[in-house]
């Protein structure tokens, strides 16, 4: 077995067999199965939806004729194959979902990612795969992949060839450009900038900044993991241990818990969900190791504060789109207010207007007004002069 990977309580596995099972981590029983008939690769579980993506290659001497670069859909609820495809040549060596589970990338033995839609037809009740785009290293092998915690960035493990014993490098792939296939061209600054300013959500690419430290000396890294809360890093190697370290490891010598259970070489390492357990599987014995993580007093108290310091921001997060939701709501209801506010105002200005256009000014007839009892009153001294009295 090669392939792993987890959901919730539900562990899938693939290999070499063409089995494809889901395991329950609790009962550590086998819930359903499904033969594709060729050797799975890789697995990956969508997020939000009931369906596994399988890809399908050998990733040493495959067989003429073969079905390399095949992946299948299938759904966790009856295990039936949804759609499939073919677009690449070669084995596929990692498959894995955004964050939001719309989309899905394969990384093929080629040196290509292929990014594929992912969409639920109510109408139709199936589902519908279609390729969005190709982004071609011009290098060896693709060999893990990563997203960013929004979504926006894709990390890629990049072999210089195909040989095992190749130096890998990181690309990055902006994943939110409508033109995928620009980032095929090495760009040592942008790759420098995305690399120290994003989050990842995962971590399984075996070299970056992250990861230097993380095998003991003389080893060969076969898988690496990180754990949900971002503060163990995993790692299995061609002895078949399981190496525990601090995220990130920027020592040299950082401090390591070694365990061992696989006779020889060890495949895959996947965690949980909650990061308290730990998953391994061995490549010639076969097995499937279930480890659970037990921290001390000051491990638990700092994975406590950690745990209360996401959950602070959630908290956050909804009390500040509940202001959001609660100014929607106000400004809805006082709408018909503002607008009769609005227009009684109009109608009192419009009032304003008539009065002062029918008003008399009374600068034109201050001469009128101030002559005519002065008239008067000369008047009536003269006849009071006049007359006799």
């Amino acid at each position: 077995m090669v392939a792993l990977c987890t959901r919730g309580n539900t562990i899938c596995t693939g290999g070499d067999d063409g089995w494809l099972r889901l395991i329950d981590r609790i009962s550590h029983r086998v819930l359903k199965s499904v033969s594709l008939g060729n050797e799975i690769s890789c697995v990956a579980m969508a997020p939000k939806l009931p369906l596994v993506v399988a890809g399908i290659g050998v990733r040493k001497n495959p067989t003429p004729g073969g079905k390399e670069g095949v992946f299948y859909v299938v759904s966790t609820k009856d295990m039936s194959c949804k759609a499939l495809g073919r677009d690449s040549m070669g084995c596929i060596r990692a498959v894995k979902f955004t964050p939001r589970g719309g989309q899905f990338v394969l990384a093929s033995q080629d040196g290509c990612i292929y990014v594929y839609y992912l969409e639920y037809r109510k109408r139709h009740r199936d589902y519908k795969v279609w390729l969005r785009g190709k982004v071609d290293f011009g290098l060896g092998p693709v060999e893990n992949l990563d997203f960013s915690a929004d979504g926006h960035y894709l990390q890629c493990e990049v072999r210089n060839s195909d040989e095992l014993s190749a130096a890998g490098n990181l690309r990055y792939v902006d994943f939110l450009q409508q033109d995928l296939g620009k980032h095929g061209e090495e760009n040592a600054e942008w790759d420098r900038h995305v690399d120290m300013q994003t989050k990842w959500a995962t971590w399984t690419c075996k070299c970056g900044w992250a990861v230097n430290t993380v095998g003991p000396r003389y080893t060969e890294l076969t898988a690496v993991a990180r754990t949900s809360g971002g503060e163990i890093l995993a790692s299995t190697d061609q002895f078949g241990r399981l190496t525990l370290v601090r995220a990130p490891s920027l020592t040299e010598r950082p401090t390591r818990v070694v365990c061992y259970m696989h006779g020889s070489r060890a495949t895959n390492v996947a965690t949980s969900d909650d990061g308290r357990h730990l998953f391994t599987i061995g490549g010639n014995d076969r097995c499937l190791v279930q480890w659970r993580m037990e921290y001390d007093p000051l491990d638990a108290d700092m994975v406590s504060a950690v745990q209360r310091t996401k959950e602070l921001k959630l908290e956050i997060q909804k009390q500040k789109q509940r202001l959001r939701t609660v100014r929607a709501a106000l400004k809805t209801s006082l709408k018909p207010l503002i607008e009769e506010r609005q227009f009684v105002q109009a109608k009192v200005n419009s009032w304003r207007q008539r009065v002062k256009k029918t008003m008399i000014p009374l600068e034109k007839y201050v001469h009128v007004i101030v002559f005519v009892p002065t008239c008067i009153w000369c008047l009536f001294l003269c006849s009071w002069c006049t007359f006799p009295h």
